[in-house]
């Protein structure tokens, strides 16, 4: 997959945006303020209609605007080329594939992945288990649409459930117990698939992971996954029953793979403890870079690689081994910074948008 062309029409900061990717590795630079981050929002849109970072898309729109324009030109896998259109106005957004109307987010899931790497990042090892969950789930539904499909299912009886023991607590009157057993089978056998999922994905994960790490000389440092899940348990269906008297009292659902985690330890050490932040940022791309190749093994489409101020907190080693791990891949690449002052290896074959004049 290659992004050819973006056009911006009053998206946040830009007026007007127009850029024709020619080379397979790009850097806008500029200074702080200049809008750089908010070509990668504009990517969001064009990869799954939502942008990365914005809120909503509301605030997408150029001050004192009212509407925002975002257009893409990719070329798939197959060499043929594909328009994609978002256009908001007010409360009405419009997505166009090929003059098509796309009609939901979710069917956007697959279509031109993207993998990004930015400050906000480092919450998979920082921050709590929904976004290690996120995470999982967002690289399983640009491979599996039948994950997808699993996990919204999974998200619409999780929210009928929990709506029910919410108007019926403990001291209900109302006999729920027979609807709960239906609500229940469902999460289980839902859960279920996306426990195996998940499970073969972490597991496929982390063996291409031991070999991109190593490229960024972190090896035989005893980095390890480990999935928690409810499904772990040696009787699960039993831990789900006994879950009930708690959820009638709590008034949710506290039994689930909406409840799961990753731990990824360094020396049998939580990794936001045992590692510095170059160590935590070194861990990130080489995850980034693994989750590329799994996402290329399993749907045949090279993702996207976007990394905001990626050289932040890299010693100059490193960042000469970053720029040697982007050489060994055929991902189209964008990289942003304040800065050209790259390895001068580096900067002097890839193709650069300067946003504001800089030295």
């Amino acid at each position: 997959m290659f992004l050819e062309e973006l056009h911006l029409k009053h998206f946040k900061s830009h007026t007007a945006f127009d850029v024709n990717f020619t080379k397979r590795v790009s850097l806008i630079c500029g200074a702080n303020g200049s809008g750089k981050t908010n070509v990668f929002d504009a990517l969001g849109l064009i990869s799954r209609g939502k942008p990365f970072f914005a809120e909503s898309d509301l605030r997408c729109i150029q001050n004192d605007e009212g509407y925002f324009r975002v257009e893409g030109r990719v070329r798939n896998q197959e060499g043929n080329s594909q328009k994609i259109l978002v256009f908001y106005e007010g409360s009405k957004k419009r997505i166009q594939l090929d003059d098509e109307e796309v009609l939901s987010r979710s069917s956007m899931a697959s279509w031109f992945p993207m993998l990004i790497h930015s400050p906000y990042s480092f919450k998979l090892i920082t921050g709590g288990s929904d976004e290690r969950r996120r995470w999982m789930d967002r690289i399983l539904s640009m491979v599996h649409p039948s994950y997808l499909k699993n996990r919204l299912n999974y998200q619409k009886v999780l929210a009928q459930r929990t709506e029910l023991i919410k108007k019926n607590g403990a001291n209900s009157l109302q006999p729920i117990s027979s609807l709960l057993d239906v609500y229940d089978e469902q999460l289980f056998d839902l859960g279920s698939m996306l426990f195996e999922e998940r499970a073969q994905f972490l597991e496929g994960l982390k063996a291409i992971f031991d070999q991109t790490v190593d490229q960024f000389e972190f090896a035989g440092r005893h980095l390890h996954f480990e999935y928690v899940s409810v499904f772990n348990a040696s009787e699960p269906r039993s831990a789900q029953k006994k879950s009930r008297h708690n959820d009638l009292r709590l008034g949710r659902t506290t039994w689930g793979v909406h409840r799961d985690d990753v731990q990824f330890t360094l020396q049998e050490s939580k990794l936001r403890w045992e590692a510095s932040q170059g160590q935590q940022k070194v861990f990130l791309l080489a995850m980034m870079f693994a989750a590329a190749q799994y996402i290329e093994d399993h749907s045949g489409k090279a993702p996207m690689l976007l990394f905001d101020d990626v050289f932040d907190r890299l010693d100059e080693h490193r960042q000469l081994l970053f720029a040697q791990r982007v050489d060994d891949v055929t991902n189209q690449v964008l990289l942003t910074h304040t800065s050209k002052k790259y390895p001068k290896s580096f900067i002097d074959r890839i193709g650069i948008f300067d946003l504001t004049p800089l030295p």
